[in-house]
């Protein structure tokens, strides 16, 4: 009889998961190399790699994120790296005009259900444990979780008593909060405290104060502090109403649209093992040296900040050609754009300088922001943003809070069917108005005249394709841009 031989398994790693080590480790021996030679010129100024550094930072900084069908992820990919980095350089502001800027980043990214939104949460929390980010996982959005409040006690009895305040701290204290379920912060309901909350914490730091009092509590011992965490929340494909857009909500932490497709969550794996190590060698340099770094002081060149200002107005200009929708976005975007160019200009050339410089504990790290610098990051920042209009152009509703609700459950479902052009509309009438008149109980009529006003009111179109049964109108509807 054979002897059977017992072999852990649980180390071994697919070839094709070998190659991308190999591959990893390629590039990071050829940046050392380039790092070296750097150190023993001792040029910081220097930018003359920066070409070979931009283009290997994606390859490296995509190796940290183990998901499948990464390539749909890019958009995420791309604002959560520049995110953790942006975090590690937070106390290092920087002027754009008159205004201090930090370089905290926060996102909120809608996917469908079942379509990979669970891998995402799962890598951007084991990215905060490598990186040693305090974090926090939402599980509810109470205002006072969140900011934390201050207790009074009184310690020892009769005339030795003595009254002591302290904090208990809130989930706003931390690095990295994570929301697996933001939906309720865009909706207009009891959230609205909250969200004004995430909106103040948002700014830049110095300038974000959020404060509590208790009737109970002196002037003095009030809950006062600047947040200096990021976010990430997750929705799904749902609708937003313009009005929330403009409380800044989704200005100041941008929403991605990705269509991933449809992942079984058995077949997902993150596996962290000496061998997979390297895979986040690249960005933990980075970050660490951020967090140790003594003073970071950033120079945009005159050049770059004329190249910045060109590059935003013909964004600009890019979203007004895409309709009314795009004039819309252009319109409340345009400062956004700008303001997210230099920060994503900030974090890549800092990462460029940390990688490639030495006791920055003791010294401070002086950063000419060049205009092949600032090109890079607007590349980047270009795929956020496509993925951000893309959310804004199908599910954002604009002035639906005076509509009725059957007016409102129309429009719900032709955004759950996607129904955002002719070319898209693939929903016949009367069918599509009995089952919802069906399924909420309401008459047909109802539902017809609702969408009669729709029409009216310019949310709706909708083309006569024949005759239906008993001579009611058959047509294709889809949601105006």
């Amino acid at each position: 009889m054979a002897k059977i031989i017992d072999i852990d398994t649980s180390d071994l790693i697919p070839p094709w998961e070998q190659k991308e080590i190999d591959d990893a480790r390629r590039i990071q021996e050829l940046q050392e190399q380039c790092l070296l030679k750097q150190e023993r010129n001792n040029e910081h100024g220097d930018i003359s790699d920066f070409s070979y550094f931009n283009k290997n930072h994606y390859k490296q900084i995509s190796q940290a994120f183990r998901l499948q069908n990464k390539e749909y992820y890019q958009p995420a990919i791309i604002a959560i790296s520049y995110s953790l980095i942006g975090l590690a350089l937070r106390k290092h502001t920087f002027s754009m005009g008159e205004e201090e800027m930090d370089t905290r980043l926060s996102y909120v990214y809608s996917l469908r259900s079942g379509n990979g939104k669970k891998p995402l949460s799962k890598v951007i929390i084991h990215m905060a444990k490598v990186m040693e980010y305090k974090y926090s996982k939402l599980t509810s959005l109470h205002a006072e979780q969140l900011i934390g409040k201050k207790v009074i006690e009184y310690i020892g009895k009769g005339n030795n008593k003595k009254r002591n305040v302290s904090e208990i701290q809130g989930y706003f204290r931390d690095d990295i909060i994570v929301v697996d379920d933001a939906l309720p912060l865009l909706t207009k309901g009891e959230f609205e405290i909250t969200r004004n909350y995430f909106i103040q914490a948002w700014d830049t730091i110095g300038d974000n104060e959020v404060t509590k009092k208790t009737v109970d509590l002196r002037k003095e011992e009030a809950l006062l502090y600047c947040p200096e965490f990021v976010s990430h929340m997750f929705i799904q494909d749902k609708p937003v109403e313009r009005e929330i857009i403009d409380t800044g909500m989704g200005r100041k932490s941008p929403i991605l649209y990705m269509e991933v497709p449809g992942t079984d969550d058995q077949s997902y794996y993150l596996r962290v093992s000496s061998k997979d190590s390297i895979k986040y060698e690249y960005m933990i340099n980075i970050v660490n040296k951020a967090k140790n770094a003594n003073e970071i002081i950033w120079n945009f060149l005159d050049d770059t900040e004329r190249l910045i200002a060109k590059k935003t107005n013909e964004l600009k200009v890019y979203f007004e050609n895409q309709g009314s929708k795009g004039k819309e976005y252009a319109s409340i975007m345009h400062w956004t754009i700008q303001n997210y160019i230099y920060k994503y200009a900030a974090i890549l050339s800092a990462s460029f300088a940390l990688l490639r410089s030495r006791e920055i504990d003791r010294h401070s790290l002086n950063i000419k922001v060049t205009p092949e610098m600032a090109t890079a990051a607007i590349e980047d920042l270009k795929i956020v943003l496509l993925a951000n209009y893309k959310y804004w152009n199908n599910y954002v509703i604009f002035g639906t809070s005076h509509l009725s609700r059957s007016e409102k459950i129309i429009i719900d479902a032709l955004v759950e069917k996607k129904a955002f052009s002719k070319e898209t509309a693939n929903i016949g009438n009367p069918a599509f108005l009995a089952e919802l008149a069906e399924k909420h109980g309401k008459s047909y009529s109802t539902f017809n005249n609702s969408l009669r006003k729709l029409k009216e009111k310019g949310f709706v179109e909708a083309e006569t394709i024949g005759k239906a049964e008993k001579g009611k109108e058959n047509s294709c509807m889809w949601l105006k841009s």
